[in-house]
């Protein structure tokens, strides 16, 4: 990598409750750049302090022009309410809900977080969000467009920051980061989107990078800075690093290590060993769900204020407040994070004077009767307290729990005399900072792993994106999520096809219609850039295009693709080259199609036998 041209390696982390970017000069050795080295934006238009993202909220006009966005769109839309034009906020998530071009406006109103009144946190991994877990749009456009014009103004951000520092001439490489438990499909649309929010096109140029990958390579380089940890100490203790358990090195060969990245929609684990090299194999499949910090706040909402409050009061607040209420949330989340484990007394949430006066008498009463005469702030007892943070930490626990099981059946088959190297577990995500979700998890891992929370666990998905693209070698092999293949005619078994599928073509050989050719099976791990080559044959060999489909299954072995087991999520279409007047039979054009698995994203290539035309295709994912 020595004596490369200088470029610019440059990230996008667009989140369900912040999004940001950082870029860096590429490293041409390949080590990990200082995090000094590495720039972004903490100064945001409409932001109270100083962070690295801006919020994930935009204001559309009637003709789906951006308004305003970030932070000074949510301010605008909580001074003006719908008069300031089409609002959405928090809508990451609705991609894995299903809302594709051309869905509509949200429902239940909301103001601030979007887990807040009406709002709608997380996803989970092939599974369907509720509407109370997509966030808010009101704007009439899709997702896809909302995203789209969302990433348009954080990009020419992105842009003015580069130009200004004086490497506005350099070539620049984007990465964009999305869950490792999204489908092949939300990655694609998050891709579109970012392609028609003015970022490369060139695939060799825009590249998809997995959150908790991206977050590997923080800790690791933060480990890196601090020379490798120290002594354990209790969770919670400032340093380059907070780890609880062992106190042995676990920066060494052999290591294992499951990133656990707690964001506000997803929590998305990945599990990974390290090699002698420095470079990380995936060795288990990414696991996850929808147990995010959103997830806690709408409960706060759901099962405290509009208990207490009354929801018809808590909707008219949204409608006529928003602003106070949006400050009662942030109040709230600031809170969440830093309840103590141990403590005993209440938690207190002041209302403000502007909330306590826009309450109805009745209100007030009734939030009185509920807290012993109190009707100024919101009191949650430390189990309380406790019970709402459980909502996502105890499903947070459960997934940590069980990849190290497999992690600790995968060391079961060790020879004799294989040493037994660690496991830590790390932390990342903007709820990693909850002390209540630090210390739970300690309790888990207890004498199975370390719990490793690095520097600043934020912007752990952002700054590792940069690391990601400074070297994506150090990623050396994933692991299949599910299993993947064509539906192709292939050869016909009597004792196992039944008579049905018999199909007999031009030569009279016995072809089975609708058998799933696998090419790689769930939880293979798979080396990056790993090809299978399937050898099709069009119908008439003068075709200029063909037409694979491509299916998914959780089964190993699936034989036909109309098994119940089996979802067709995409096809490929192969363009060929017209021969003119030459005439080719069926068979005398076959095609390898090479399929290419283990990077972010399953890539195609074809090559054409008969005339050695080669071309690049690319599956259009439908679900």
């Amino acid at each position: 990598m020595h004596g490369a041209a200088p470029s610019i390696v440059a990230a996008v982390d667009f989140g369900t409750f912040g999004s940001g970017y950082a870029w860096a000069l590429k490293n041409p050795a390949g080590t990990y750049i200082p995090s000094h080295d590495i720039n972004c934006n903490d100064q945001w238009k409409g932001a109270d302090s100083g962070y690295p993202k801006n919020r994930s909220a935009i204001l559309l006009g009637d003709q789906g022009e951006t308004l305003a966005w970030g932070y000074e769109a949510l301010n605008r839309y909580t001074d003006g309410g719908e008069q300031a034009g089409g609002f959405a906020v928090d809508f990451k998530m609705r991609l894995a809900s299903g809302d594709g071009p051309g869905a509509g406006p949200g429902t239940a109103p909301q103001a601030g977080s979007g887990s807040g009144p009406g709002g709608r946190p997380g996803s989970g991994p092939g599974s369907t969000p509720s509407q109370a877990e997509g966030g808010r749009n009101e704007t009439g456009r899709s997702t896809e467009h909302l995203i789209a014009a969302y990433l348009r103004e954080l990009h020419t951000v992105a842009r003015q920051h580069i130009l200004r520092a004086g490497y506005g001439d350099l070539p620049i490489s984007w990465y964009l980061s999305v869950p490792a438990i999204w489908s092949d499909f939300d990655r694609q649309v998050m891709r579109r989107a970012a392609m028609a929010a003015g970022l490369p096109a060139d695939p060799y140029r825009l590249s998809i990078v997995l959150e908790p990958e991206a977050a590997a390579l923080y800790c690791m380089a933060s480990e890196a800075r601090a020379g490798g940890f120290g002594p354990a100490g209790p969770v919670g203790v400032p340093g380059p690093a907070q780890v609880a358990g062992l106190g042995t090195p676990r920066h060494r060969p052999g290591s294992r290590f499951v990133i656990v990245d707690c964001g506000g929609g997803t929590t998305d684990l990945v599990p990974l060993t390290m090699r002698s090299d420095g470079t990380f194999d995936q060795i288990g499949v990414a696991t996850g769900d929808t147990s995010g910090a959103n997830r806690v706040t709408r409960q706060f909402t759901v099962s405290v204020l509009a208990e207490r409050l009354g929801r018809p009061t808590l909707l008219h607040l949204v409608k006529a407040e928003p602003k106070a209420v949006n400050e009662l949330m942030r109040a709230w989340e600031k809170a969440r994070d830093v309840f103590d484990p141990a403590q005993r007394t209440p938690l207190r949430i002041e209302l403000s004077m502007r909330l306590w006066k826009a309450l109805p008498g009745s209100a007030r009463a009734q939030l009185a009767a509920t807290q012993n005469g109190e009707n100024e702030a919101i009191l949650l007892s430390a189990a309380q307290t406790r019970a709402l943070l459980d909502t996502s930490v105890d499903p947070i626990c459960a997934l940590v729990d069980e990849q190290l099981h497999r992690i600790a059946e995968q060391a079961s088959t060790r020879g004799p005399g294989d040493p037994d190297e660690p496991t830590a577990v790390c932390l990342v995500g903007g709820f990693a900072n909850s002390r209540y979700l630090q210390q739970r998890l300690a309790t888990v891992v207890e004498g199975r792993a370390r719990l490793f929370v690095p520097p600043r666990p934020e912007n752990a998905v952002l700054f590792g994106a940069v690391q990601y693209g400074n070297n994506p070698a150090r990623i050396r092999s994933r692991t299949a999520a599910r299993t993947y293949g064509y539906g192709l005619l292939d050869a016909f078994d009597p004792a196992l096809d039944p008579p049905e599928r018999l199909y007999l073509n031009a030569e009279k050989k016995a072809l089975c219609k609708g058998r799933f050719r696998v090419l790689v099976r769930r939880g293979e791990i798979i080396p990056v850039g790993s090809e299978k080559t399937s050898r099709v044959y069009p119908r008439e060999g003068n075709q200029t295009r063909m037409k694979l489909s491509f299916f998914s299954s959780d089964e190993d072995d699936p034989r036909y693709v109309d098994d119940g087991r089996v979802s067709e999520v995409g096809f490929v279409t192969i363009f060929l080259p017209d021969v003119g007047n030459r005439r080719y039979t069926a068979r005398e054009r076959a095609i390898d199609v090479r399929t290419i698995f283990g990077e972010t994203v399953i890539r195609v290539q074809a090559v054409d036998l008969a005339t050695g035309y080669q071309t690049d295709a690319e599956i259009e994912f439908t679900a």
